[in-house]
């Protein structure tokens, strides 16, 4: 073998170590979709509302608050 291929054969493994660490740790996780969350036009529909509602000061503090996984209808 070539030195490329034992970096490249040395790089992969060493991904596949880091992931598969990764994962026994928690730090990588797989959750599935949640159905149960409103589709992204909805979400945008209320974000529009709420900047219609509040002062820009307003809405910072709310994004502060607000996590990914959340819908901006949460905040109405």
């Amino acid at each position: 073998m070539n030195k490329n291929t034992k970096t490249t054969i040395i790089i992969l493994s060493s991904l596949v170590a880091l992931i598969g660490i990764g994962i026994a740790t928690g730090f990588i996780t797989f959750n599935p979709i949640d159905k149960s969350k409103p589709p992204y036009a909805k979400d945008q529909q209320c974000f529009e509302e709420l900047k219609a509602k509040l002062t820009p000061d307003e809405m910072m503090e709310i994004m502060k608050k607000k996590t990914m996984t959340q819908s901006h209808c949460d905040f109405l």
